[in-house]
């Protein structure tokens, strides 16, 4: 039987359960798993930042009432999204989003959808 994994350890350890899956499937994450950072607007105009590996399959989520930060919020709508070549780069990019005022995330929107980050708007 073979030994368990020692997650977050040096060595031969896996820094995460994900990973050591991933590897066990012979699929390295950092070079396959795009990441993506999104908006979507509620019918109740709340925008909600998130990140993600699938928009199409978080997106569903939303809409199935999955998520408790959009169940109740009614319709959503996907208004903006980045792709990152890791899930590194992604969380800070939400990290920065989810710290702007209102007005600075409409400004985003409104310049429309970027795959780059060095697209980003000013």
């Amino acid at each position: 039987m073979d030994r368990a994994p020692d997650f977050g350890s040096g060595g031969r350890g896996f820094k995460s359960l994900r990973a050591y899956h991933l590897a066990s499937l012979g699929v390295n994450a950092k070079k396959t798993m795009k990441s993506i950072v999104y908006i979507i607007r509620c019918e109740d105009n709340y925008l909600y930042v998130g990140l993600t590996f699938s928009v199409s399959k978080r997106i569903s989520e939303h809409k199935a009432g999955l998520c408790r930060n959009t169940k109740n919020r009614g319709k959503i709508e996907l208004v903006y999204y980045e792709e990152f070549e890791n899930r590194h780069e992604a969380a800070l990019r939400e990290k920065e989003i989810k710290g702007w005022r209102r007005q600075k995330k409409e400004n985003l929107i409104a310049r429309g959808v970027y795959s780059e980050r060095s697209e980003e708007p000013a």
